[in-house]
């Protein structure tokens, strides 16, 4: 594997491993993998990722996204398992992305596997 890959590799595999803390954020992650922001930054930069903050949020909304899919749990408590600091924001960020709310995602992922059963 490229040192690019890995370096990708890792960074995703700390943020996989820490993402449902809340104060988990860039400085801890550029700390966890022994560099500087600065450096973090202009690493993944030069591998045309998303910055560091980009990665760790669009991480937090793929796990919530999963969790709203296949629990039962609350938006607010997904939200916090998924480290966010609050369920407003959370909500205001899944919208961004997902284009919907996160009741309205949940509720049409349950109307889907409706229409898939025979």
């Amino acid at each position: 594997m490229p040192p690019e890959q890995d370096f990708l590799k890792k960074v995703l595999t700390v943020i996989e491993k820490r993402l449902g803390e809340e104060r988990f954020n860039v400085t801890e992650l550029s700390r966890e993998i022994s560099m500087s922001r600065t450096q973090l930054h202009r690493r993944l930069q030069a591998l045309q990722q998303p910055s560091a903050s980009a990665l760790l949020r669009a991480s937090r909304l793929r796990r919530g996204e999963m969790l709203l899919q296949k629990t039962g749990l609350s938006v607010t408590e997904v939200a916090y398992r998924c480290g966010f600091r609050s369920a407003a924001y959370f909500a205001q960020c899944f919208r961004e992305d997902f284009g919907v709310t996160p009741s309205q995602f949940r509720d049409g992922a349950k109307s889907d596997l409706g229409k898939r059963i025979p």
